[in-house]
């Protein structure tokens, strides 16, 4: 059995990694170490030594910059064919190349090892040009199960300032309807909404965001309004005013390492009656109030959570603090932060032959490194 280790994404501060192996999941064995990145990002490592049956590879980078891992699972699931594999790997690990595109014009956002971008996604396609449709009407959205985006009360004037609003499906490159729960060939035929050198955020990156900000300043921390834009309505800023009670913390947003984080609100799913509940309108709400940022999970949960609920995370105006991983439906219209590539974080995709597939779990738990245990 042969497997094929390929890292798709990977920050400019990781490498050279060592690989190991596990079959049970918790005791780890090295496989083979000080593999440069240019050839897991490129050819990717061939290897016999994996054994068959439910097993793991740990891609570690050993830069002491970027010390991170991703964990690259056997499924005992089989593909249709060997070479529906190695399309699919191909798939994964290309990617199109299309015209530079303006995506914010205030400058990034550096934070210790990320560099997340200032301004919400306006974007219309896919990175490889396939275009995101836009939907309008209310009734079309409720029942959408595939990418898709809008603007705030489709009102094309909130494009600019707020940028889009779109969907789960779209955040996940879900460009046609996919069987539920989706094959790994459905995962792996995902778009990629980020465009070329940026990558959607995980939630560990927005949790990571959460602790970043925290370090910048002393206790007690408020990370909601340092990220939040300045100002207030009426007074040249975008957020809602809000006055706290006797006592209580101001939540003007004091934007304290450039993050500008806007109250784009959001597009809610409407739904059909059932029994004992009656049939609820979609609707637009919190514009002005609240921002909501989708973020990505592991593929297991996003399986797991068909057509139910995602990760999201939300700043409110009436609150110094952030939300983190408040789930919404899918069908929801939020706002989409990006990051650079270069960022430390990378993901990885394998492919076993004889029909046994890999696929990263690119969860937001990262591993850190350690020892082979004997």
């Amino acid at each position: 059995m042969t497997v094929l280790t390929i890292l798709s994404a990977a920050g400019t501060g990781t490498g050279p990694f060592d690989l190991y192996t596990s079959i049970n999941g918790t005791t780890f064995t090295l496989l083979v170490s000080g593999i440069e990145k240019s050839v897991l990002v490129g050819q990717g490592y061939s290897s016999s030594a994996v054994p068959n049956g439910s097993t793991k590879i740990r891609v570690t980078s050993t830069s002491v910059s970027c010390p991170t891992s991703v964990d690259l699972t056997i499924t005992s699931s089989t593909s249709s064919t060997t070479s529906s594999s190695t399309t699919t790997s191909s798939s994964t690990t290309s990617s199109t190349t299309t015209a530079p595109l303006s995506l914010c014009s205030l400058p990034d956002v550096n934070i210790e090892d990320m560099i997340w971008l200032p301004c919400n996604l306006n974007v219309e396609t896919y990175r490889d040009g396939t275009p995101i449709p836009q939907v309008t009407d209310q009734a079309q959205w409720d029942t959408l199960k595939r990418g898709a985006w809008c603007y705030y009360d489709n009102n094309s004037a909130n494009g600019p300032i707020y940028g889009k609003l779109y969907n789960w499906y779209a955040f996940m490159g879900i460009h046609t309807e996919e069987s539920v729960p989706p094959t790994l060939e459905q995962v792996a035929a995902r778009k990629n909404i980020a465009p070329l050198g940026y990558r959607i955020p995980y939630q560990h990156d927005w949790e990571k965001l959460y602790q970043a900000v925290n370090r910048t300043s002393s206790y007690p921390y408020y990370p909601g309004k340092m990220l939040k834009a300045t100002g207030t309505i009426g007074s040249g800023g975008l957020w809602t005013a809000y006055t706290p009670p006797p006592g209580g913390v101001s939540t003007v947003g004091t934007n304290t390492i450039g993050f500008t984080a806007l109250p784009g609100g959001a597009r809610y799913r409407g739904y059909p009656a059932q029994p004992g509940y009656p049939a609820s309108a979609g609707y637009f709400n919190e514009l002005g109030n609240d921002g909501l940022w989708w973020a990505a999970k592991s593929y297991d949960v996003q399986i797991e959570g068909w057509d139910t609920t995602a990760a999201a995370n939300s700043l409110s105006y009436a609150l110094p603090t952030m939300n983190l991983e408040t789930n919404r439906h899918m069908g929801t219209g939020a706002s989409i932060r990006l990051l650079k590539e270069n960022s430390c974080f990378f993901t990885g995709i394998g492919e076993i032959a004889e029909g046994y597939y890999v696929y990263p779990t690119t969860t937001t738990e990262y591993v850190p490194p350690e020892e082979p245990q004997e």
